[in-house]
């Protein structure tokens, strides 16, 4: 939508389920453009769009296209100095701001506003918190408070890993005295349907999923025999339209759980034992799908790409979530999960860290050691490999050292100018997969 008489200024492209759709145009005509295409394969797909226009009295003196984005995987939650932070809308009357918090696929999320000792209580305000990415039709929405009131003690968790916070106030001046305080919390797996697969396949479609809220949210335990890994594929999925990047509104996710014999290192001056699950789950690195698939684009080389995964461990959660979607859109899925001898093993660092992984019985220096004797060899590959380095922007600062059941990975062992070295020791008679690097060029050693 070209906003006229501003130069170059565009609002959108908006598809899909990027919702809100609610775009405001910061001068007084807009011209709007539609466009869809033909589907071969449904020839009865039939679409209709409504548009509806809304007079906004008063001069727009700022716009943001979207909500302030705070990731929050690692830690426990945050206090947030809300100075700082734009308007996404403001006019002569009030400014709106709006924050997205999102946590780890196995988290949810509580709140609370803290309002500064200089801040006017009769001064009017809201604050609306939502369970979800989106506004859309309030459908979401938790919580509603005047501000000119005594905020409640506690505000409603959500019950999914993602929250919107809408915070409306006649000034930014306002702003500065408040804080945004949240804390996730780990969801109880103890009530959550369990499969234990031996040597049976189990498909897992929509129908097995209740849709009749407009959160939903269908979650199954899948547990394999010990030395054993689950082998998820995508059969099918048909989302349509195509969603954002972040997946936000909806997707298929696995996330491995913890192994006992699992034993994460963080080391600084000295190795600590990390007892965070958020970062357990980091390091593992879960497999999420939100994209129609099989369609011509994801061939490479004659083999289908991206929709399968072996997980590092002998659990993982499997997850379906829709915020919305699946009331204005037909879709559909299945998934296979099966018993396998593959471990998968994920390639994840993190920034200016030093991670291990060692078993009950073995010691962080002994794996440190196997990764630094390969180190020759691997180099070697590197240098005889065609395009075998992968130039990057930034330089990567985090380490690991991962001794896991069929495979060691190691990354930044040394530092080659400016490049990392990351290598996989397999181990003989133990199959392995790399399970999220289908776009890097690998040899074994």
């Amino acid at each position: 939508m070209p906003d006229e008489w501003a130069d170059t200024y565009y609002l959108g492209p908006y598809c899909g389920v990027r919702l809100p759709w609610s775009v405001i145009s910061i001068n007084h005509r807009v011209t709007v453009i539609y466009r869809t295409r033909k589907d071969d394969r449904q020839p009865n797909f039939e679409i209709s769009v409504s548009i509806l226009f809304q007079l906004l009295e008063g001069k727009v003196t700022s716009l943001r296209n979207a909500p302030h984005y705070i990731p929050s995987f690692y830690g426990s939650g945050r206090t947030l100095s809300l100075q700082g932070y734009q308007a996404i809308y403001s006019n002569a009357e009030y400014q709106l701001f709006m924050w997205l918090i999102r946590v780890s696929y196995l988290h949810t999320i509580k709140t609370k506003l803290i309002i500064g000792q200089t801040a006017n209580f009769s001064m009017p305000g809201s604050l609306k918190l939502y369970d979800g990415p989106t506004t859309y039709g309030e459908m979401l929405l938790l919580s509603h408070n005047d501000l000119t009131q005594p905020l409640p003690k506690s505000f409603p968790q959500t019950r999914g890993f993602q929250a919107l916070i809408s915070l409306r106030l006649p000034d930014s001046y306002t702003l500065h005295s408040h804080k945004l305080q949240y804390q996730s919390f780990h969801v109880s797996l103890n009530h959550i349907n369990k499969i234990e697969l031996l040597h049976n396949k189990v498909a897992i479609s929509e129908n097995n999923c209740s849709m009749n809220f407009a959160f939903a949210l269908c979650m199954w335990k899948i547990v394999v025999p010990t030395n054993h890994y689950i082998h998820l594929e995508v059969i099918h999925s048909h989302f349509v339209p195509f969603p954002d990047s972040l997946c936000s509104f909806f997707g298929l996710v696995v996330q491995p759980l913890l192994q006992s014999n699992h034993i994460f290192h963080h080391y600084k001056k000295k190795p600590q034992k990390i007892e965070n699950s958020r970062v357990h789950y980091g390091m593992y690195k879960q497999f999420i799908h939100c994209r129609v698939y099989p369609t011509m684009q994801i061939f490479d080389f004659g083999q289908r790409t991206g929709a399968e995964y072996y997980t590092p461990t002998s659990s993982a959660v499997f997850m379906f979530y829709s915020y919305i979607y699946h009331l204005n859109t037909d879709f559909s899925f299945t998934v296979s999960l099966e018993n396998s001898m593959i471990q998968g093993i994920p390639l994840k660092v993190l920034p200016s860290q030093q991670i291990y992984l060692t078993s009950n019985d073995e010691d962080i220096q002994n794996v440190e050691w196997k990764c630094k004797q390969q180190y020759s060899t691997a180099n070697a590959l590197m240098n005889i490999m065609e395009d075998g380095y992968i130039t990057r922007k930034g330089f990567m600062t985090g380490s690991v050292y991962l001794q896991y059941e069929n495979a060691l990975l190691c990354f930044n062992v040394f530092k080659i100018s400016r490049s990392h070295l990351s290598f996989i020791v397999y181990l003989p008679r133990a199959p392995f997969f790399i399970s999220n690097g289908h776009q890097l060029r690998w040899q074994c050693l």
